[in-house]
């Protein structure tokens, strides 16, 4: 979901990365965030890159998706 929200507002070459790695050395241990922690393979900080470009016509489209993934969780009073 996070990556289709990131090519919804315009980023493209969008990808994931461990915590101090990327795949461009400029930004390859820049990260500062005390406290890093993985628990079951999620890690507390996500760490990822993108090149933006535009916004593009995708954002509707994943508005609604979000809308129809998360507003239940609200609307069953989570």
């Amino acid at each position: 979901m996070l990556e289709d929200a990131l090519k919804a507002a315009g980023f493209s070459e969008v990808s994931f990365h461990s915590y101090g790695e990327s795949s461009d050395s400029f930004l390859a241990g820049i990260e500062e965030h005390g406290g890093y922690t993985v628990t079951n393979g999620f890690p507390s900080v996500w760490i990822v890159e993108g090149v933006k470009t535009t916004a593009t016509s995708q954002i509707k489209e994943f508005l609604g998706k979000a809308v129809a993934e998360f507003q239940r969780f609200v609307d069953g009073g989570h």
